[in-house]
């Protein structure tokens, strides 16, 4: 079965435009998994930041390691990885 990224991404849009924090990891993820097109990290990282800000503990999981760890060309910065941190939220 062939996956329809574009397709996705598109009803993602639609949850990230009603602010709901499942549409913003999982369009986050395409992002930064390049999956489609004009995919960038920093459009990846904003919308797991708009997730963690709605509560979402995948979210601020994947920010914390995203910071500790320097990835998808962020700087590690660890105050940073601490503020996301699970134990924090």
């Amino acid at each position: 079965m062939d996956k329809d990224f574009e397709t996705a991404a598109e009803y993602y849009r639609i949850g990230v435009e009603h602010g709901l924090p499942y549409s913003e990891c999982s369009l986050a993820d395409f992002h930064l998994r390049k999956l489609i097109n004009g995919a960038s990290p920093e459009r990846g990282i904003e919308l797991l930041t708009m997730a963690a800000e709605h509560g979402d503990r995948e979210a601020r999981k994947k920010l914390s390691t995203i910071y500790s760890q320097g990835l998808y060309g962020v700087p590690a910065d660890d105050e940073k990885a601490a503020m996301w941190s699970d134990s924090n939220g």
